[in-house]
């Protein structure tokens, strides 16, 4: 049985690389009163790993992942081992690099890349499902967690988000799973006109979260980034984007954007 705790205190880590499986990393997340990590799962580079062969066998699918699966295996031994928690993001499946970087309009070209990655997501959360499901240190899978692209944009709330639930939840009803409620991870989709969400997903389980990043205003969380301007100020008259007009970001104004 898998409980959402109390309190999670912790940071994005990047992918399952080496140096994660090294027990020292954890000594030190743990000093620092680390409870909870996100690690963005992803296929196998050569820079992680050349030889895989002297590695456990997987399914011929899971062939790209078959170091990080082997890295992951370490990774949760060594959070049980120091009380931390795992949200396990799936979006860096096979064919993320190819949508990754999609803007404009759909095209054909565009949405058949897209579906293709939506299933490796999906291909992907069905192998993990079953290996994790009464693992409590996995305790949520984060999907696709800053949807940008425009076929997986227009058809989130219809032909992504639903079909993923029903294979997950076949097999496996006790992780968490966490939708990004917008656009990039922003609060809303009001970039493309969808608004916020008005209807939560149906989850047989019952345990689905909502959540965002927290970028605003995103020219001060940018600054020096690109043409944003340096020295900027919070709380303060702040930009959202260089083209929005100023106005007074403070802890009223994130709460009214939240």
């Amino acid at each position: 049985m898998k409980v959402w705790p109390d309190r999670l205190r912790g940071f994005c880590v990047g992918k399952p690389g080496p140096h994660l499986t090294e027990e020292r990393i954890f000594k030190r997340l743990a000093s620092w009163r680390v409870n909870a990590l996100t690690v963005n799962f992803t296929y196998d580079s050569r820079l992680d790993i050349e030889d895989v062969s002297g590695l456990p066998a997987v399914p011929p699918a899971m062939e790209p992942y078959r170091g990080a699966l082997d890295r992951l295996d370490k990774i949760i031994a060594l959070a049980k081992k120091h009380g931390i928690y795992i949200v396990l993001a799936g979006g860096g499946a096979l064919g993320n690099d190819k949508i990754n970087v999609a803007t404009g309009e759909t095209t054909e070209e565009n949405a058949q890349q897209e579906r293709a990655y939506l299933a490796n997501v999906i291909a992907l959360h069905e192998y993990l499902g079953p290996k994790y499901r009464n693992e409590p240190t996995i305790l949520a899978y984060n999907f696709i967690s800053e949807p940008h692209t425009p076929w997986i944009v227009e058809n989130w709330r219809t032909e992504v988000v639903p079909p993923f639930i029903k294979a997950i939840r076949a097999v496996d009803p006790n992780t968490y799973l966490i939708f990004s409620a917008g656009l990039w991870g922003f609060p809303d989709f009001g970039g493309k006109g969808k608004g916020r969400v008005q209807e939560l997903f149906v989850d047989p389980a019952g345990k689905t979260l909502y959540g965002w990043h927290d970028y605003a205003p995103h020219n001060y969380t940018h600054q020096g980034v690109g043409k944003r301007p340096r020295n900027q100020v919070y709380p303060g008259m702040l930009k959202m984007f260089n083209g929005s007009q100023l106005k007074l970001w403070d802890r009223d104004a994130q709460a009214q954007y939240m």
